[in-house]
């Protein structure tokens, strides 16, 4: 896909609506490969771990057994890495604001996700987890290579391969 300068142009020069820079919101730096700034890096991967936890909380309660194991173990690994990133912006490592709550995109997921029930349910957090597997794969990834702050850099690249057998799990509960 190739963008008019003008275009990218218009897009980096634009003001943040949130704290997340606009070439990490519209999703420019996954499209080029660029590392996300460390607050980029620290706010979505917060709001992940929010969504990864809020939404698995919800699966526990209505799905299929494989699934509910599935979100119990989503529910306790993004916690851990929660509880790990939250010591290290109040440590003094990381400089860099936690959201603490979800972004409209992610909200929306999760409302969606309320309102189903059965099969309508577990088929769309099948979907969500593996979206959102990949796109935490991929924000880990950049990270770990070319992150600025050499601490949360090592936990990016430490974390990274549980998120990737999160991914595989995700994708193997519709087989």
């Amino acid at each position: 896909m190739r963008m008019h300068p003008i275009i990218i142009a218009s897009l980096l020069a634009a003001s943040p609506v949130a704290a997340q820079s606009v070439s990490e919101k519209t999703g420019i730096n996954a499209l080029v490969g660029a590392s996300p700034s460390t607050a980029d890096f620290v706010t979505e991967a917060a709001i992940s771990d929010m969504f990864e936890i809020q939404s698995s909380k919800l699966a526990a309660e209505r799905s299929d057994e494989p699934t509910k194991a599935f979100a119990n173990r989503m529910i306790t690994d993004h916690e851990k890495t929660t509880a790990e990133m939250k010591a290290m912006v109040q440590g003094g490592k990381v400089q860099a604001t936690q959201p603490t709550a979800l972004d409209s995109a992610h909200q929306s997921k999760l409302d969606t996700l309320k309102g189903l029930q059965g099969d309508a349910f577990t088929k769309q957090y099948h979907s969500d987890q593996v979206k959102a597997h990949k796109d935490a794969v991929d924000l880990f990834q950049r990270y770990g290579k070319g992150g600025d702050n050499q601490d949360l850099k090592a936990w990016a690249s430490k974390t990274q391969p549980a998120l990737d057998y999160h991914l595989k799990m995700a994708q193997d509960l519709d087989k």
